[in-house]
């Protein structure tokens, strides 16, 4: 089997290609001039030099491959919205172009459990028959765009163009993240330790090798119906025992400073309005949507994936942070505990 992948430079994007490649698949994999490839490059993936903007550099690098990974995105929090209009948005629509011209007949599309806005805070669970949803957060243009790609590729499917799978997944941790769970252990490590809320809520926390695993599965169990699966979590996990794990990482004995919601949300709001006014030159350190994500509480139904692909967590969160802190403390010269 030969794989295009998207975003291979990037969090899951890396984990899929070295799961992939030592399923013993091809995997070319899409890569900016200038972005960082040694991971790809030791585990003998093939590159293709371009980006999102040109269908034609797509097409080339798809040839001869039997399926996409399309995991490249700019990440949710906080920015203007021309990099999710242009990468998001117009870069599916230049995948699926591709596609169609390569001849590339599957797509594995990683959304977001973003799509359902505010849905799942509102009590009840959220499962995969049900479509995106109805409530953003203001300046949420991650979640919006997310939801333009999905349309785009359900289109593509339906019109015969590609047989397509959405995944997704939810906030992705584990050995490697950056953007989440180190940021917040670098803060916490300069003293800036807070709690959003009183830390019972649920989080939609996965372990980044579960949700590669799930882009693998698809590609073994093809189906020619439309399907979109979430992987959003592992289990059961509060904001608190993904806070204490923290806490291990950077060495912190003492609680965080437990923050109430409304303050937060009102904080954020206020210095998002700043950063729009702007034009978003002043950064936001703390947007709704990080406060959403991490204060809220989130009830997903994966009963779909489960019973059509078998996926289920191999790795435990208990495990999953061991690994994660590990990780930390050794890229961040820590001593190992």
């Amino acid at each position: 089997m030969r794989i295009f992948l998207t975003g291979g430079t990037g969090f899951l994007g890396g984990a899929f290609a070295e799961l992939a490649t030592a399923e013993g698949v091809d995997v070319v994999a899409l890569a900016r001039p200038g972005s960082r490839t040694k991971r790809l490059e030791a585990i003998g993936a093939t590159l293709c030099r371009g980006d999102l903007s040109d269908p034609a550099v797509l097409a080339a690098g798809m040839r001869a491959c039997d399926g996409v990974l399309h995991a490249a995105s700019p990440l949710g929090g906080w920015g203007p919205p021309t990099p999710y209009r242009e990468v998001t948005v117009e870069g599916t629509r230049h995948v699926v172009e591709a596609m169609r011209i390569a001849s590339v007949p599957t797509l594995v599309h990683i959304s977001t459990v973003d799509v359902h806005g505010l849905d799942p805070t509102r009590g009840g669970s959220v499962c995969e028959e049900d479509a995106p949803g109805k409530e953003f957060l203001p300046f949420d243009h991650y979640g919006r765009s997310k939801v333009a790609a999905e349309r785009i590729v359900r289109s593509a499917h339906e019109d015969g163009s590609i047989v397509a799978t959405v995944l997704r997944p939810g906030l992705i941790y584990g050995p490697g993240d950056e953007n989440a769970y180190a940021r917040f252990a670098d803060l916490w490590r300069r003293g800036l330790a807070v709690s959003f809320g009183r830390g019972g809520n649920v989080l939609a926390l996965t372990h980044v090798r579960h949700v590669a695993h799930a882009a693998w599965a698809v590609f073994l169990k093809r189906s020619l119906d439309h399907r979109v699966y979430l992987c959003a979590t592992d289990g059961v996990v509060t904001q608190r025992e993904y806070l204490a794990s923290i806490a291990r990482a950077v060495g912190r004995t003492r609680p965080p400073l437990a923050v109430p919601m409304s303050a937060l949300l009102g904080t954020a709001a206020g210095l998002e309005r700043l950063s729009v006014a702007t034009r978003y030159r002043i950064p936001v350190a703390l947007s709704r949507f990080v406060v959403h994500l991490l204060g809220s509480d989130w009830r997903f139904d994966q009963h779909r994936i489960e019973s059509e692909l078998g996926w289920s967590p191999e790795i435990g969160y208990a495990e999953g942070f061991a690994q994660t802190e590990d990780w930390y403390r050794r890229t961040r010269g820590l001593p190992r505990r």
